[in-house]
């Protein structure tokens, strides 16, 4: 049993995988930040029962503001860091609109696990915000 146990313990630790190296990000102070705060006014509770006759979800009609209180908390943040943040929701964007800012593309070959170029197809419009 302690065999198999240890057989078991080796094979765990010779199998795991390698961990992907992070790159090296720096981000200029002052650069622009764009955030998109997707949730609803009112909160919103969903329960998920044990069986589908057990699933409810209720809206609560209570004014807190949590769109604004999110966006201000978030852009907050990122202000602290040295961010300039830009709300896209300012700007009419929603989350379903968001697969058009950003194109990712792929530079390098199939052997390099990690492909770190996403270009943005939209620069012209992102110079004007």
């Amino acid at each position: 049993m302690q065999r198999l146990f240890a057989l078991f313990l080796i094979l765990g630790l010779l199998s795991g995988c390698p961990s992907l190296p992070i790159p090296d990000i720096q981000i200029k102070p002052g650069s622009k930040a764009d955030y998109l705060v997707e949730g609803g006014e009112h909160p919103h509770h969903a329960h998920q029962g044990v069986t589908v006759f057990g699933n409810f979800s209720k809206s609560y009609p209570f004014e807190w503001d949590l769109r604004e209180r999110t966006k201000a908390i978030v852009s907050g943040e990122l202000a602290t860091q040295g961010l300039a943040p830009v709300a896209l929701r300012d700007h009419g964007f929603t989350f379903g609109q968001l697969d058009k800012l950003v194109i990712a593309k792929m530079t390098s070959g199939p052997s390099d696990p990690i492909a770190p170029a996403c270009a943005n197809d939209s620069r012209h419009w992102a110079s004007t915000l």
